[in-house]
């Protein structure tokens, strides 16, 4: 039996996942958990990387501690974007800023005005968006000074070299920086200089499934760690998710909910036709170093926001509790667009449902159970909208839908999802972004040969779920309704 340990850290939470593996099935269990929220430092929105680096040593000597621990090697996800700067001596720079932050803005704007928007998207591939990490570096670069990095390292490399001291990056977390040279695994140095400072030190980008080193000696006695291996495995979440998705039936899309939710398909190239762009799809890394051709939507944050707001308001609320206001409630006639800018980051979320119904003349939901429904739908209508751009960019209608992702325990999302795009929706694993991050250990340590062997190794350890359409009257008009709102607004 051996066994790994994963480090999954998204947008709003992390955990470390321990692994079993048999050698043809594989388990798991979440050894610890922690909250993972911006903070303010200076009216700027920054990572706690102290508190996120104590989690990881906490959860590294919890793993360790148990009887029966033995575990090879560790490896680490996380959300795309974010970036941290290294000095010539091994320490950070500043904290890392959030995506949240909207100062990105208008260093998006300005740089659109010296390089056409479309031109951007087929020289990187990725759509773009002012939190990519191009317009990041941008706005961080007035604040903060880059003259003494040594490295400029993405999430999970950045983590990574806490431990090991070894400076590294890796494809399909760097695919989401619209720096990358279109279909290539390496900077874009043109569009750097151009935009950027040319002097900056961009490292090495590598593919995942390779063992890095050791936990380093300096960090095994500081924080009183025994000997472990780290492996760099597909750093973007999505990335590991899809790479744990057993996809049996041809002709699949892929769905990753989550804070955010992914919806798209696996191409051997990137897409980059004016109507990819006009829709505002992008192109990702895969595990392989394809190409994951997709579009983001506004996964849970919208709930999470409200559940937050609810509970200062003395409303705490638990799945069981919310699936029962939804099984007690009627369909909505009330449809927001979870896309909206309104609903990016405001101070209350509550306040920008309210807003938003305002600007499309519907009535606003007048109960907890009347949002938690509203919102629900509206997420399924806008994934369908997507499923059918998608379907129509590519030239292919796609025969079922997996799912992956703690969004997937929402039972009542999964069918609300099957119904609004009227194809099957199969789900699992729930743990889809650790499961890929263990399966790429297992690579590097030579116990599992393909993407396909790891994926049957999935499929032989999970129970998977399958929803099939169903309220199709409701979800035609709904779908019609909701597009109709999109249009006006």
């Amino acid at each position: 039996m051996t066994q790994v340990l994963s480090f999954d850290i998204g947008a709003s939470n992390g955990r470390l996942v321990r692994h079993h593996f048999d050698g043809k099935r594989i388990t798991s269990e979440i050894v610890h958990r922690f909250d993972n929220s911006p903070v303010i430092r200076n009216n700027s929105y920054h990572w706690d990387f102290t508190y996120l680096m104590d989690q990881i040593y906490t959860a590294i000597r919890k793993a360790q501690s148990l009887p029966d621990d033995a575990a090879k090697s560790v490896g680490f996800d996380t959300w795309g974007v974010d970036f941290g700067a290294i000095d010539q001596s091994g320490n950070i720079l500043f904290e890392p800023y959030s995506y949240r932050d909207e100062h990105t803005v208008p260093y998006m704007l300005q740089t659109l005005k010296e390089i056409d928007e479309y031109d951007l998207f087929t020289l990187t591939g990725n759509a773009v968006s002012s939190i990519n990490t191009l317009f990041q570096m941008l706005a961080i670069a007035e604040k903060e000074s880059f003259d003494n990095a040594a490295h400029l390292l993405m999430m999970p490399t950045l983590l990574q070299y806490q431990l090991t001291e070894i400076a590294i990056n890796e494809f399909t977390i760097c695919s989401t920086t619209q720096m990358l040279k279109t279909g290539k695994q390496e900077w874009n140095t043109d569009l750097i200089d151009k935009v950027l400072n040319p002097n900056l030190p961009l490292t090495d980008i590598q593919l995942p499934h390779q063992i890095i080193g050791p936990v380093s000696n300096r960090i095994q006695q500081q924080e009183n760690i025994d000997p472990l291996k780290v492996v760099l495995t597909p750093g973007h979440d999505t990335a590991c998710a899809l790479s744990a998705l057993p996809m049996l039936i041809d002709n699949s899309f892929f769905m990753s909910i989550g804070t955010w939710t992914i919806i798209g398909t696996e191409s051997e190239c990137p897409v980059v036709t004016p109507e990819s762009f006009e829709k505002g799809f992008t192109n990702e890394g895969t595990s392989e170093g394809t190409y994951r051709f997709q579009k983001n939507s506004i996964g849970f944050w919208i709930l999470q926001e409200l559940r937050r707001e609810w509970k200062e308001a003395g409303h705490e609320l638990d799945y069981e509790i919310e699936n029962e206001m939804v099984y007690n409630s009627q369909p909505s006639n009330t449809f927001i667009d979870p896309n909206a800018d309104v609903f990016f980051n405001p101070s209350s979320m509550i306040a920008a449902i309210e807003l938003f119904c305002l600007q499309t003349n519907q009535r606003k939901p007048e109960s907890i159970s009347e949002t938690i429904r509203c919102v629900l739908e509206s997420m399924a209508l806008s994934y369908a909208c997507t499923i059918r751009q998608l379907e129509n960019i590519i030239g292919n209608s796609a025969q079922a839908i997996y799912a992956a992702g703690g969004g997937i325990q929402n039972t009542y999302l999964c069918q609300f999802i099957s119904s609004a795009t009227m194809k099957q929706v199969v789900t699992g694993p729930v743990e889809s972004s650790s499961l890929g991050n263990g399966l790429s250990q297992l690579r590097a340590l030579g116990l599992i040969s393909s993407l396909q062997e790891g994926r049957e190794v999935i499929s032989n350890s999970i129970e998977q779920q399958e929803y099939k359409p169903m309220d199709s009257e409701h979800w035609t008009y709904a779908l019609s309704r909701f597009e109709e709102i999109i249009e006006k607004k």
